[in-house]
């Protein structure tokens, strides 16, 4: 379904990290926000591909998994950049600088 209608299936992985948060299961939460954001990338629609890699970026942060936090929120910057969405970089940039300081 995602190569044939990414957009769709960007939107089916919204639908599904949704109803994961609701039951507070954060990390396969941020699991289908890193799928969202790649169905969207494949759409073409970077600036929702960034929005989606930047909260499971900031998700798996939180939950303690920094490594896979800084690849996704690298990866967020650079749909970001892609799409020209500055106000997103601005939050990318101040996120990434505040978890720089975190000990």
């Amino acid at each position: 379904m995602a190569e044939n209608n990414p957009l769709d299936a960007g939107k089916r992985f919204d639908n599904e990290a949704a109803f994961l948060r609701g039951a507070g299961l954060y990390e396969k939460m941020a699991h289908s926000l890193v799928n969202a954001g790649e169905s969207y990338a494949n759409a073409k629609d970077f600036s929702n591909s960034a929005d989606r890699y930047f909260r499971a970026g900031r998700s798996l942060f939180c939950g303690g998994n920094s490594k896979s936090a800084e690849t996704n929120l690298g990866t967020a910057l650079e749909m970001a950049k892609i799409a020209n969405d500055k106000g997103l970089i601005i939050r990318i940039n101040d996120f990434q600088t505040e978890i720089a300081k975190t000990p």
